[in-house]
């Protein structure tokens, strides 16, 4: 969670991680006003993360939550590579707004 944590902090559309166990949601919130959710930035983001090999669903406040719940068995280095797979995505996105 550390290492998801610091990704986040990268970007600001992207808000803190939370959870329980595996079950992490990440808030999806507009660049310009952080406090406010953003559905169709959570939209995109999770259409590019699938085009990636993730899977993961959009929910919460206008579906803007990135939730993930992966299998409690996942080996290590797939939550890694999920982690740099979302900075990859969300290093694209922003680059695109910038």
């Amino acid at each position: 969670m550390k290492r998801l944590a610091e990704v986040t902090q990268q970007y600001p559309f992207l808000g803190v991680p939370r959870g329980k166990g595996f079950m992490i949601g990440i808030p999806v919130l507009t660049a310009n006003t952080p406090s406010i959710p953003d559905g169709l930035m959570a939209k995109r983001l999770q259409q590019a993360l699938f085009k990636r090999g993730v899977i993961c669903e959009c929910g919460g406040i206008d579906d803007s939550v990135i939730r993930l719940l992966p299998a409690h068995n996942i080996p290590w280095d797939l939550l890694l590579w999920f982690v740099d797979t979302l900075d990859g995505v969300a290093a694209s996105i922003n680059e695109e707004h910038k």
